[in-house]
């Protein structure tokens, strides 16, 4: 934080005309007890599954990941090339952010309430990798889904390949913007019954609680600003509740406000349809990369490494063990934290 202002006097003045953001998403601009950001909105990530299909089998909705996975063998059909999950453990957002999401939603992580280094070779680690792991060996997910990009993943769910999968709510905007460019009523009727069937369900909760990682956007005034009180205006305006309303209806339920009274105005917008009403919600189910514990370097740079989603590709493609894996994970994180401290 060496680099930013502190602005812990001006957002108390923000939150007297604007609002608080929630508790959960505090650690993200608060550092010993000192606000260095002013929460704009946040970048989530949600459970994407196609109703029709869990309708067809007679399937609940997953609102678990254990749900989920016994959701993907119950509607699995490998043989008609449609499969019941696409996860990969990829380097981008799609795949640590999940396995984040998942380790958070077990209650595992590798840092305690102070911020400092905890091991995370445990009970709990064990059911973590079990379900990261399981869903590669039971045929439930196609076979090159490892080896996925950031976007491929949308791809094979737009496609209807599979029937679950974790984005953020660029599904959506895809599936309305190709509705918009529909040429002929064939065309039309196929994008709105895609519209109509696609949900974007809240991220699954796990045995203790809905922990949900996405991009948490905020505003801060680096020490060098030429006119830091501008500075502090210009984001004053942009958080305004009359702002955050014009940004949302053009961020097509990608970016979900933070503050009271900014939530409060875009409640209409996010109450069009089930989908929109999860993206708003958003704010309620993040949580900052560190937790429970504070936002640090060394926690930051655990997600950076991609340790959190090799450790169940050594599973999947090296033939490890998951103790193995987790012993490995372990060493890695607290190398980190050697290194950097809390």
């Amino acid at each position: 934080m060496g680099q930013l202002l502190d602005l812990t006097s001006f957002a108390r003045q923000v939150e007297g005309e604007i609002g608080k953001a929630p508790a959960n998403v505090v650690p993200a601009t608060v550092v010993g007890g000192k606000t260095y950001a002013l929460p704009w909105y946040i970048m989530p990530a949600f459970w994407y599954v196609w109703r029709d299909e869990f309708e067809k089998k007679k399937v609940k909705l997953p609102a678990t990941f254990e749900e989920a996975k016994a959701a993907a063998a119950a509607l699995n059909r490998p043989n008609d090339n449609f499969y019941g999950l696409g996860q990969s453990w990829n380097r981008t957002a799609d795949g640590y952010g999940v396995m984040q999401s998942l380790m958070y939603s077990y209650g595992v992580g590798w840092a305690n309430k102070d911020g400092k280094y905890q091991s995370i070779k445990n009970a709990k680690m064990q059911q973590v990798m079990k379900w990261a792991t399981d869903i590669y060996k039971e045929g439930i997910q196609p076979a090159d889904t490892l080896s996925w990009t950031g976007s491929q993943n949308n791809e094979a769910f737009i496609a209807k390949k599979i029937a679950q999968t974790s984005n953020g709510p660029s599904i959506t905007f895809a599936i309305e913007n190709a509705l918009a460019k529909a040429t002929d009523a064939k065309d039309k009727k196929m994008r709105e019954e895609a519209l109509a069937n696609h949900v974007a369900l809240p991220h699954p909760a796990g045995p203790d609680g809905r922990r949900c990682w996405g991009l948490a956007l905020s505003f801060g005034v680096f020490k060098t600003a030429k006119d830091p009180e501008a500075a502090m205006s210009l984001i004053a305006h942009l958080l305004s509740p009359e702002e955050t309303v014009r940004v949302m209806n053009d961020s097509h339920g990608q970016f979900s406000p933070v503050l009271d009274k900014a939530r409060a105005a875009t409640r209409d917008y996010f109450g069009k349809n089930e989908n929109y009403r999860n993206f708003g919600r958003a704010a309620e189910w993040f949580v900052a990369t560190g937790w429970p514990g504070p936002v640090t370097a060394a926690a930051a740079e655990v997600q950076a490494s991609n340790v959190l989603t090799d450790a169940p590709a050594k599973v999947i493609v090296d033939k490890w063990s998951v103790d193995q894996a987790i012993d490995w994970a372990d060493k890695k994180i607290k190398e980190i934290y050697d290194t950097l401290g809390a």
